[in-house]
């Protein structure tokens, strides 16, 4: 009996854990979810896979292509993909990530800062400035 508690709780913490959580710490992709993101980037022409590996290991190439996805996602696959670059400021540093952001267009740090602000769910502008000071907030994008 006491092992059937255990997993009962297993299960419930995996289910109430925030996506932005459990993103961070397995592979890509790795359920059906994720796979509608990489199917949404192959579309246009983006290997969604091989960048969030470069990421991972601080490769700004592999950075770029991920920003560059944000215009793509949609859906769940939009869901997925806000957590995975809220990881990714994370893991990078404000100062990093920013000067990747940086080179992009206007477009994609905007479309990216929506993302993190849905992701984040929080006040983070203040923690990553640099990065929060490439586009400006929209009230629009709001957190889950």
């Amino acid at each position: 009996m006491a092992n059937y508690h255990r997993w009962v709780f297993v299960i419930a913490a995996s289910l109430l854990t925030p996506a932005c959580l459990s993103a961070q710490s397995r592979a890509f992709p790795s359920t059906y979810m994720d796979t509608v993101l990489v199917e949404q980037a192959a579309r246009a022409g983006i290997k969604y896979g091989v960048a969030y590996a470069a990421a991972v290991r601080k490769d700004s190439v592999g950075l770029a292509t991920l920003f560059r996805a944000t215009l793509v996602a949609d859906g769940a696959g939009a869901d997925q993909h806000s957590a995975i670059l809220w990881d990714q400021l994370q893991r990078w540093g404000d100062s990093a990530f920013a000067r990747v952001l940086r080179t992009q267009p206007d477009t994609v740090r905007t479309r990216v800062r929506c993302a993190l602000d849905y992701a984040a769910c929080t006040p983070w502008a203040s923690r990553y400035p640099h990065t929060a000071r490439l586009a400006a907030r929209n009230p629009n994008c709001v957190c889950r």
